[in-house]
Order: structure tokens, then C-alpha cells, then sequence
């Protein structure tokens, strides 16, 4: 590191902490910070310090916000790098990012990580071919007969992740109910494709049981075929007000 530049960042009081390269002309300072507020007033006083030593050339800046029980040095400095590309683009060059770790937490914006994982989980929820439903059968123990079919969602889409990892992605970034939405009509647009006389089951959180637009998803007329499956990854906040909109949806 130039050495007016290092004294510059020495005086600026950053400790607890230590600087490194990490290329030729990126540096970072690690040290430990009560929260996202603090580390962003850090990231804002080395740009200050960087773009004045620099003679007025532009320094982009990063803050990544890594808790210390979520991840490896790899995994830090992965994000950091990351985090800067990212503040290549953002207007005033300087970008916070989270790398997932912080359950997109909104509050800590600009976060580039939580943009970037709401435009991912928005891109399969308007690609048509993105979400597809397999149905599993679900067989009488005593005649052995198909009496059922579970309906599971399947996605195609980058990154390659599990349903339920999208589903809980999806959920991060405020995204939760529609994906779940969007998984149960991909089931129920080929129901008639099944064999007649048996029933389709389909997961729905507690959040979109009670959601106003829970019902506009099921087809009109007779739903004697259908059986809601109530998942127990959420936690129920209100079990009487679930109780009384199951009770509405029963009858």
C-alpha cells in the first residue's frame, strides 16, 4: 500500500482491525463491528481518505457484513470481491453487501446481494418454463390403489437449489407468498391430466392460508378433490385466526 495512504487510513483510527491486499489495487480492512450502521460509516471514511490520496481518481468502496459464526476467510473474501464489482456500478461508487448472511436484511442498503437475490427469485417467477410440478402418489395401504398425488414443485433456474431453498430465498425477499402462489397454480393447471376419482395435495404456508388471495388460486366449481397440506416450516403466530380460516375453507 502507497504510504501516504496507509498513514492516512492508520490516522483515521480503524482498530480494532488489520489491512491487507487483496490485489494489486484493492485493500481491506477486517475488524470487528457492532453492526451495519457502523461498518457503513467505516466504508464511507476510506473512501473520504482513498479519493482525496488519490488526486481526485474515483475509489469505489465496499462494506460486506460477514457475522462471525456464518462463514470461512474464503467465503469473506469471495464477498469482497463480489462487493466490489458490484460498487462499479452503484451511482456514488460505493456499495454495501451482505452475501446472503443476513437473512436479507433490508435494513442494512444499499445491499447488493439482497437486490440481487430479489431479481433472481423474480426472474423465475416470470419465466414460464422456470417452475414445473412431479406428482407423487399416494397409495391406499390395504387395496394398494393410487387414491392421491402430492404435488411438488420442481425448479429450473439458476442457481441450482431445492424447492425449498427457493421457497425460503423467496421468503427473504419478500417474495415468500407469491412464489408459493405461483407453485400451486403450475400443480393445478394440470390436475386434469391426472386419472380421474383421486385427489391432489398441495403445500401452502400458514402465511398464504390466511392471505386474502389464497382462494382466487383453486378453479371454480366442486373442490372435494383438493387437500391443503399446512407446512410446518413457519412459525403461527395466530393459531385461532388459522383455525377459523381453515374452518371457512372446509365448508
Amino acid at each position: 500500500m502507497l504510504g501516504g495512504l496507509a498513514r492516512d487510513f492508520a490516522r483515521a483510527g480503524l482498530r480494532p482491525g488489520i489491512w491487507g491486499r487483496i490485489e494489486a489495487d484493492r485493500f481491506a480492512w477486517a475488524g470487528r463491528v457492532a453492526d451495519a450502521g457502523e461498518a457503513r460509516a467505516k466504508a464511507r471514511e476510506i473512501q473520504r481518505i482513498a479519493t482525496a490520496n488519490l488526486a481526485g481518481l474515483p475509489a469505489r468502496t465496499a462494506y460486506v457484513v460477514c457475522p462471525h459464526e456464518a462463514g470461512t476467510g474464503e467465503k469473506a473474501r469471495a464477498a469482497v470481491r463480489e462487493a466490489l464489482e458490484a460498487a462499479r456500478s452503484a451511482p456514488d461508487g460505493w456499495v454495501g453487501y451482505d452475501g446472503g448472511l443476513m437473512g436479507g436484511n433490508a435494513a442494512a442498503a444499499p445491499s447488493a446481494s439482497y437486490e440481487a437475490r430479489h431479481r433472481a427469485v423474480s426472474r423465475v417467477l416470470a419465466d414460464p418454463g422456470a417452475v414445473h410440478s412431479v406428482f407423487q402418489p399416494i397409495v391406499h395401504l390395504g387395496t394398494l390403489d393410487i387414491v392421491g398425488y402430492e404435488a411438488l414443485s420442481r425448479v429450473e433456474a439458476e442457481p441450482r437449489r431445492g424447492p425449498d431453498q427457493w421457497i425460503h430465498e423467496a421468503s427473504e425477499v419478500g417474495l415468500g407468498i407469491e412464489f408459493e402462489a405461483h407453485c400451486i397454480r403450475t400443480a393445478l393447471a394440470v390436475y386434469n391430466s391426472l386419472p380421474p376419482g383421486v385427489y391432489v395435495s398441495v403445500n401452502a404456508s400458514p402465511q398464504l392460508v390466511l392471505d386474502d388471495g389464497f382462494t382466487t388460486l383453486f378453479p371454480e366449481g366442486d373442490l372435494s378433490w383438493l387437500l391443503v397440506e399446512i407446512t410446518e416450516h413457519h412459525e403461527v403466530d395466530d393459531y385461532a385466526q388459522l383455525g377459523a380460516r381453515l374452518d371457512g375453507l372446509r365448508a
